[in-house]
């Protein structure tokens, strides 16, 4: 929804974050004893190698050793490492992540919703956020950095960044095997293989795959809910073209077909699941499967003291679920739901690659998606007097089925971008940058409906308009539209070195989300923007055994994009547009 007035962020200066890193021993060449130090970690943060430390911004990262020992499956336990990361799931809508970072996300899940905080794959933008439920298998390291990110990555976050690194082909043959076993007739393997295939190739295989029964009872129909079952391949190959030249590509597939849980709704005192929560009872079988492939390829060009680098992918995703919405016996909520999402991205970057005071970084990025959310044989269940669900009050519900309901999506984002860093004192560095995002985006949404007993119902046009039938089997809207939005946002930042092993550092920086369409309303809404502000610092103590990275932050919003529930008065009888 677009607010009228600037917002301010209920987080203003509350974020103290204390982050230590894994201890790792390193042996002493002389004494041959132990002394314990922190693991230094290079990160790829502002697109050139850097110590973490050494970056003027918050920001967590775990290598794939810390994240092993940390017990982390999926990028989703990350939330427990990541000081202000939240990260759920939403069941009901395909699977989709809410990902959110110092309180700021998205709340748009279907076609054409942009993340507030995006997921990166090896540099890489991707929209379909299921990604952040998948495996955490030979994983490089994870940074999470907070607070926007435009002027250096290809799709503009208003809320940080997650980049996950994958391990690259190696020029020695390795391998690995593991497996796990549990519960609920549960196991997981998980291979590895990596090595030379010539001089110049080298390439590496990852496959995993996983499968556990459901722990929350069904005593309806289908089988038990929150099951396991898992497959997923990946391959890269990186080619030396030349001497300065080369290419790293990568391709993998995803299909999952666990079945998730259902959100509950107590206004039934006599549904099992509100009483014992791992019990419920449906009336149809809940399924889901979520299938997705893609492939990126990268070209690295060294040209003396200036680097161009070419960054392209494909995904394409797929999901269809059957859900049972309210986990009740009686027919109350339930639909069948089928998302389609195809994404195309190029980046061009140029990159300064020397050891002098200035360093930069320029680029230019497209994308271009095309998506959709069809939902069909929707049963919802409403009171005759048209207040919503104030309860199940038997002959007074009336069914009402839709059949393919669908919201299609066809967006396009474009922008130029550039930041540099430049060393005032051997102390002082300043940070500037700058973007230019131009987004559009086109909607066509439409359903038909079924009144089982023919009675009249008001509902919704699109536009806000509404129109009321009598009969059986009728197009209630059609409506298609589109427009687009501009917008400039920028950072600047100033850091100082207090010792080798401190520093502070401040920014400002403004962060832009493309608007969107509200298909219940028939409207587009605004952009959302956002002024941060940071101070922080970063120390490392007694011989780097400790480390202290403390931020606190203050974002201003401008019409920040809230989920709203309608009142009831208000009738929107296919309840999921």
């Amino acid at each position: 929804m677009n607010t009228k007035n600037t917002l301010f962020c209920a987080t203003s200066l509350a974020s103290l974050a204390m982050v230590a890193a894994t201890p790792a021993f390193a042996q002493d060449a002389q004494s041959g004893s132990k002394a314990s130090a922190l693991e230094e970690i290079v990160v790829t943060a502002q697109k050139r190698e850097q110590l973490s430390q050494d970056v003027p911004e918050a920001i967590s990262v775990y290598s794939g050793s810390m994240l092993e020992d940390r017990g982390v499956a999926n990028p989703q336990d990350l939330q427990e490492l990541v000081p202000n990361l939240s990260i759920g799931e939403q069941t009901n809508l395909g699977g989709a992540a809410k990902v959110t970072l110092r309180g700021v996300g998205s709340e748009n899940f279907g076609p054409g919703g942009d993340p507030g905080v995006p997921i990166h794959i090896n540099g890489h933008y991707t929209q379909a956020t299921a990604y952040i439920f998948r495996d955490m298998v030979d994983v490089e390291r994870v940074e999470v950095q907070r607070g926007p990110q435009g002027t250096l990555y290809g799709r503009n976050a208003v809320g940080g960044n997650v980049n996950i690194i994958t391990k690259r082909p190696t020029d020695t043959f390795e391998g690995s095997v593991g497996f796990e076993v549990g519960n609920y007739d549960r196991y997981m393997v998980q291979a590895v293989v990596s090595g030379p295939i010539s001089s110049s190739i080298r390439g590496r295989l990852v496959a995993a795959g996983a499968k556990r029964d459901g722990f929350v009872e069904e005593l309806g129909v289908g089988k038990d809910r929150d099951s396991v079952n898992y497959v997923s391949v990946r391959g890269a190959l990186e080619i030396d073209l030349s001497d300065n030249l080369q290419t790293y590509i990568n391709g993998y597939y995803f299909n999952d077909k666990g079945n998730s849980y259902t959100r509950r709704i107590d206004r039934d005192p006599n549904n099992i699941s509100n009483t014992e929560p791992f019990k419920v009872k449906s009336n149809t079988p809940n399924e889901n499967l979520d299938k997705s492939m893609g492939a990126s390829i990268d070209f690295t060009w060294d040209l003396g003291g200036v680097t161009f680098r070419s960054l392209s992918a494909f995904d394409r995703t797929r999901l269809n679920g059957r859900y049972d919405v309210d986990g009740n016996a009686v027919r109350l909520a339930e639909y069948e739901i089928a998302v389609k999402t195809d994404v195309m991205t190029q980046e061009f970057e140029l990159l300064s690659d020397n050891d002098g005071p200035l360093q930069w970084v320029v680029g230019a990025f497209y994308y271009k998606e095309k998506s959709s959310d069809v939902k069909k044989n929707v049963i919802d269940r409403f009171d005759t007097d048209s207040n919503g669900l104030t309860g199940l009050q038997g002959d007074q519900l009336q069914p009402l089925v839709i059949q393919n309901a669908s919201v299609r999506n066809s967006a396009y984002s474009w922008a130029l971008f550039g930041q540099l860093n430049y060393d005032l004192t051997d102390k002082l560095q300043v940070t500037a940058g700058l973007r230019y995002t131009k987004d559009g985006k086109k909607y066509f949404s439409g359903a038909d409906t079924v009144l089982s007993d023919g009675s009249t119902r008001s509902v919704p046009t699109g536009g806000g308009r509404f129109t009321t039938f009598p009969i059986l089997n009728q197009v209630f809207f059609d409506n298609t539209s589109g427009t687009s939005w501009d917008k400039m946002t920028w950072k600047l930042g100033l850091n100082y070195h207090i010792t080798d092993d401190a520093m502070v550092y401040g920014s400002y920086s403004r962060g832009y989300k493309a608007g969107g369409y509200t298909a219940k309303q028939g409207s587009f809404y605004n952009p959302e923007v956002v002024d941060a502000f940071e101070l922080g610092l970063k120390a490392q103590w007694a011989d780097n055994r400790v480390q202290t990275n403390l931020a606190v932050f203050y974002y201003d919003y401008k019409d920040k994009q809230e989920l709203q529930f309608f009142p009831a008065s208000v009738q929107f009888p296919n309840g999921g547009l």
